[in-house]
């Protein structure tokens, strides 16, 4: 269960919740409201829920690329390689792609 609290001098509630890999993550709302904090934190946990399941839209969209596709292992390879070399530069921490460069590049 995803969890609540404020960082020091931060007036925003941060939410602490599992990701989908194990790993916990705190995360800031972007909310004064605790009732509303609550809400996103939970969504937040829902969808890496769904994520591990592999329900999610984005774990069908890949599993779509990988088995319907004729594209070659070394081809999807360089392909998240380059996403996640992208993801790096620009920061963007929230990104669904985060953390696939492991599988792609140790195969």
């Amino acid at each position: 269960m995803a969890t609540l609290k404020r960082k020091d001098r931060s007036p925003y509630w941060h939410g602490i919740y599992k990701l989908a890999n194990g790993k916990f993550r705190s995360r800031s709302t972007k909310t004064t409201q605790k009732r509303e904090a609550r809400r996103i934190v939970n969504e937040w946990e829902v969808e890496e829920q769904k994520i591990r399941e592999g329900k999610s839209e984005q774990a069908r969209e890949v599993r779509e690329l990988f088995c319907t596709t004729k594209m070659s292992a070394y081809i999807l390879k360089i392909f998240f390689s380059e996403v996640y070399i992208y993801i790096e530069q620009d920061a963007q921490k929230d990104s669904p792609i985060r953390g696939w460069r492991g599988c792609t590049m140790s195969h």
